[in-house]
């Protein structure tokens, strides 16, 4: 029948077994750990480079801004998916907005040979 929840790793568990599904839930935890570390560290080096304000201080600590963009990752999935499904339109705008970005920058900088990046 179909999975009522937990995703591929659900489907993955119900055809292979328990002992392979297991194998993949732990491997999948794992790439999601470090993948949000990763995501969370990029943040922070953009949130440091943009905002010269957040380089003094305590808040100059990579590892406080660290811990406050965790906190509010951890307070969103708190929430529920169900609070953030309704903001998805502002969210689909600002990767609009991100994509559209990319390209006006690509076209700027093609314009202007001699520069340097």
């Amino acid at each position: 029948g179909v999975p009522t929840g937990g995703g591929c790793y659900a489907v993955i568990n119900n055809s292979l077994g328990p002992g392979f599904g297991g194998t993949v839930g732990i491997l999948l935890f794992l790439s999601n750990t470090f993948g949000v570390a990763m995501y969370v560290l990029g943040c922070v080096e953009i949130l440091q480079d943009w905002v010269p304000a957040l380089n003094d201080g305590v808040l100059g600590n990579a590892r406080v801004l660290g811990a406050i963009i965790l906190g509010s990752l951890f307070l969103i999935v708190f929430v529920g998916i169900s609070y953030i499904s309704k903001a998805a339109l502002i969210f689909l705008t600002a990767v609009i907005l991100s994509i559209l970005s990319i390209y006006s920058g690509t076209i700027y900088h093609s314009a202007e040979p001699n520069e340097a990046l």
